[in-house]
């Protein structure tokens, strides 16, 4: 996935979130020219606090996440469960 994408999904669904405080496994460099250059594409603002926001009307498509063998296990054990 876009390392774009992923910093606009982050910021979509924790607006007002501090450049700091994103996580998504990247540099603080890497997400400072990531959502600078958002920001020059009018997809993200920055409100007087410094807080991220999505640009009203930007679509953000959320892509799920993979499924590791941990998920399908848990998924295989929720299903057992629910047969009696």
């Amino acid at each position: 996935m876009d390392k774009k994408t992923i910093i606009l999904q982050y910021v979509s669904r924790n607006p007002g979130v501090k450049s700091a405080d994103i996580k998504v496994n990247m540099s603080r460099s890497s997400i400072g020219s990531y959502l600078r250059s958002l920001l020059d594409a009018y997809k993200v603002c920055q409100d007087e606090d410094k807080g991220w926001y999505v640009v009203e009307g930007v679509e953000v498509n959320f892509v799920p996440a993979e499924q590791t063998p941990i998920d399908i296990a848990e998924e295989h054990i929720r299903n057992m469960m629910r047969v009696k």
